[in-house]
C-alpha cells in the first residue's frame, strides 16, 4: 500500500515553499494556500500529509508576514 500522491497537493506544497521566500504580499498568498490544501485533504488518500505540510508552511509564512 503506497502512498497516493496527488500532482495539486505536490503542487500546493511548492507553492508554498515559494510564498515562505516572498516576503510581500505573503499573508494573502498564504491564505490562498491554506484554501487549496483544505481541498486537498478533503479530495483523495495520501493528500493528507502533503496538505498538512502545506498549512503547516504558509502558516510560517503568514507569521513571517505579520512579524
Amino acid at each position: 500500500m503506497g502512498l497516493v500522491v496527488q500532482p495539486s497537493a505536490v503542487g500546493c506544497g511548492l507553492l508554498a515553499v515559494g510564498y515562505w521566500l516572498r516576503a510581500d504580499g505573503c499573508g494573502l498568498l498564504a491564505a490562498g494556500c491554506w484554501l487549496l490544501a483544505a481541498g486537498y485533504w478533503l479530495l483523495a488518500t495520501g493528500c493528507g500529509l502533503l496538505a498538512a505540510g502545506c498549512w503547516l508552511l504558509a502558516a510560517g509564512c503568514w507569521l513571517k508576514a505579520d512579524g
